[in-house]
């Protein structure tokens, strides 16, 4: 917690011992030069995760042992939680923006898929400080939805209703 000496050593040497944490509710997804969602509509996202990556490993074997290497990076998908805003006034119905990104990567009425520079975005995640500067940015490229979930209806629930969507990237670079 901020205000607490972590060890004497920090002391001696008079470092400030008051810390600064990033916190979960300081963020935003902003868009590349390609547009999925439009800006006004990321007003109703409600959550988003940052990147996350494993190493697959390469083993060789060696007499009796074996031994691990890194292999290819994976990039795990984010998920992105939007409130399902309907159209009015300066607002766009969030669901049908979301049903469009989808239907630019597969015409589902023909079952045809769109060549890859239709459907790929670049979406850009930065957390904030207090003061509403970016101290940390994830910018993620060839971006798609690769699943969308509008979730369930229920006649007993008084919650706002909220759409899902697993978005697919290539790569994810960390920019500060």
């Amino acid at each position: 917690m901020p205000g607490f000496t972590i060890n004497a050593e920090n002391a001696a040497q008079n470092k400030d011992n008051k810390a600064e944490f990033r916190r979960k509710h300081r963020w935003r997804l902003i868009q590349g030069s390609q547009t999925a969602i439009n800006n006004k509509d990321l007003l109703y996202l409600k959550s988003a995760a940052r990147p996350s990556f494993k190493f697959q490993e390469a083993e060789f074997h060696h007499d009796q042992e074996k031994a691990y290497l890194a292999g290819k990076q994976e990039w795990d998908p984010i998920e992105l939680v939007f409130y399902d805003a309907v159209e009015g006034r300066n607002v766009d119905d969030i669901a049908e923006q979301l049903y469009s990104w989808v239907v630019s990567v597969c015409d589902i009425e023909s079952a045809t898929c769109q060549i890859p520079s239709e459907y790929k975005k670049t979406l850009i995640i930065q957390m904030t400080d207090a003061a509403g500067e970016v101290d940390e940015s994830w910018i993620l490229h060839g971006c798609w939805p690769v699943s969308t979930n509008w979730n369930n209806l229920d006649y007993t629930a008084n919650d706002i209703q909220e759409v899902t969507v697993s978005v697919r990237f290539d790569r994810a670079i960390k920019d500060n």
